[in-house]
């Protein structure tokens, strides 16, 4: 394995493989050192590029590394919106967070990595992510953007004027600011239900979204009841 990973280096899912087998054989410090190093998930093969970014982001998190691991299955529900295993990794990992994330997971003004919701007059809210690599998705902006410029540092009440001096200019109002990764949470507790057909799994079809902080514990026990539910219809 080493001398294969030594003739070739780029081999993503190849050293992910390999991570697994250290973890399996108590080699953790080699595993480790391979978590620590950069990880650049376009060079996965397409027909690996699923069951691998799974597997690398349960390893992070086998290993405590709850940020990373929580970054590589959000970018799993984003490259895959539509795939239900997607989503289920996500909570799955989301739920077994370090809770000493939580501070983080509560920002008070805009900033890298917080999920914005703005509103116009007149019109429903809009929700905006900023981040370093918000890849196509449409509603997601780098911080060299020119709105995500004018969110950054703002916090909520405030007010920002999109396309200024032209005739698009339109004021928005910041009313809600969230870590993206509890936005992405929301995003998939609402859609997840919907992911499978309710002869699969009528437990997810029974489920009762509540994202409010005084029903989490609640909302928790309800996600990792459905999601024991799905995997056991599986079996």
């Amino acid at each position: 394995s080493e001398k294969y990973l030594a003739a070739n280096p780029e081999d993503l899912a190849f050293k992910i493989k390999w991570a697994t087998f250290l973890y399996r054989d108590g080699q953790t410090e080699k595993m480790d050192e391979f978590l620590r190093g950069p990880m650049d998930l376009s060079k996965l093969p397409d027909d690996m590029r699923f069951p691998a970014t799974r597997q690398l982001a349960w390893l992070y998190a086998e290993r405590g590394m709850s940020i990373n691991a929580l970054e590589i299955a959000y970018q799993l529900r984003k490259n895959f919106p539509r795939n239900g295993d997607a989503h289920m990794a996500y909570m799955t990992i989301f739920l077994d967070r370090e809770k000493t994330l939580d501070e983080q997971f509560s920002p008070k003004i805009v900033g890298l990595d917080t999920a914005i919701a703005v509103e116009e007059e007149g019109s429903p809210k809009k929700w905006y992510v900023i981040e370093s690599n918000p890849g196509s998705d449409k509603d997601a902006f780098s911080p060299e953007d020119p709105l995500a410029k004018k969110l950054l540092g703002k916090k909520s009440g405030d007010e920002i004027v999109q396309d200024e001096g032209k005739p698009s200019a339109a004021h928005l109002k910041i009313i809600e600011i969230k870590s993206k990764y509890v936005h992405a949470l929301h995003e998939t507790m609402t859609t997840f239900p919907y992911l499978f057909n309710e002869g699969d799994n009528p437990a997810f079809k029974r489920f009762t979204i509540k994202t409010s902080p005084a029903s989490g514990k609640e909302t928790g026990k309800q996600m990792m009841e459905a999601m024991d539910s799905q995997m056991e219809g599986r079996d």
